[in-house]
């Protein structure tokens, strides 16, 4: 069985009596409250207008403020008071045990005298709507001792780590689009050509965006295994690689989406089209007078292009969060009627 409680104000006493999880949620944020653990294994919480509760056999918190869970080890590092054991004060999370000592291979993380590497609090992203989350730049993620959810953003050569043996990592688009693969050192690198090539260590599962499928990461391994660099997506779209990709055409329609790294696009006989993120404002354009031409970008690269007869600007449909990427309505243009409208 689980419970959740709230209290509100008053000076209340809150007991789990031994439910499956058992949670009590707060206003405000965590640094607002003072929570000392005591010997007897419950737990106070008090605040200045919320007064001071007493817990018993409680997992768990919800921080309304910071939108946040907290497992209880969590909350007492993460509250505003630095709560220290009068009798061992420089262990302030194990009252049980009054001697033991600061872990001496993690001496700044003293959570988990048990685990000597127990992560602690997770660092490097912030939660939005539950999930620890990156941004648009290079991101290192690391994931706290509870079971976490995240989502990278787009960064050539971010890492994330998981430490529960229950994490999933949220991903753009579909398992066509992506290529994972092991590393000596027991890492997996995960390439995409708009999101780049990341690196995971720890994490279990696979969240695919596009399809809603979650896949082990050994199945996203094995699923991706052997099949050719460059893929046809569901939208018909031949996608590249994170890398400097040349991209050769047939005789018939060809439709590429290079992403980041300095392509080559050569065509071929027939119509074909290149498709580039954002507007086509956000791109440099230039001819080259020997029948080829450049679109360039600080973060997308710069691409040349031979033989191709039409250019496909997304107006950031697919909600990428990038730096000198504009969402706007999409464009599509003749190359033959490009540079006049430059």
């Amino acid at each position: 069985m689980n419970n959740t409680f709230f209290g509100g104000l008053g000076d209340d006493v809150m007991d789990g009596n031994g439910g499956d999880y058992n949670q009590v949620d707060y206003e405000g944020s965590v640094a607002d409250y003072t929570m000392t653990a005591n010997a007897d294994g419950t737990v106070t919480v008090s605040h200045p207008v919320w007064g001071t509760d007493t817990l018993s056999d409680i997992d768990g918190f919800w921080f309304g403020g910071d939108a946040q869970w907290y497992s209880l080890a969590d909350a007492l590092l993460a509250a505003g008071n630095g709560t220290v054991d009068p009798v061992d004060p420089v262990d302030p999370v194990d009252p049980v045990d009054p001697v033991d000592p600061v872990d001496p291979v993690d001496p700044v993380d003293p959570v988990d005298p048990v685990d000597p590497v127990d992560p602690g609090l997770p660092t490097g992203g912030t939660f939005v709507d539950g999930i620890y989350t990156g941004t648009t730049g290079v991101d290192t993620l690391i994931g706290g001792a509870e079971a976490m959810t995240f989502n990278l953003g787009m960064g050539v050569g971010d890492s994330v780590v998981g430490n529960s043996n229950n994490d999933t990592l949220n991903v753009e688009g579909a398992l066509v689009e992506w290529t994972f693969f092991n590393n000596e050192d027991g890492s997996v690198t995960m390439t995409h050509p708009t999101w780049g090539a990341n690196t995971l260590t720890g994490i279990d599962s696979v969240l695919f965006g596009r399809t809603g499928v979650t896949l082990s990461i050994a199945d996203a391994i094995a699923q991706t295994a052997g099949l050719p660099a460059f893929r046809l997506d569901a939208d018909g779209v031949v996608n590249g690689t994170p890398f400097d990709d040349v991209m050769t055409g047939t005789d018939g329609f060809d439709n590429y989406y290079g992403g980041v790294g300095d392509d080559v696009y050569d065509g071929g006989a027939g119509f074909d089209q290149v498709n580039y993120d954002g507007l086509r404002s956000d791109y440099t354009i230039v001819d080259n007078g020997d029948g080829s031409f450049t679109i360039s970008n600080a973060v997308f690269g710069t691409d040349t292009i031979t033989n191709v007869e039409g250019i496909f600007f997304n107006g950031g449909a697919n909600d990428i969060a990038v730096d000198g990427i504009t969402v706007g309505e999409p464009e599509f243009i003749l190359v033959e009627d490009l540079f006049a409208a430059v």
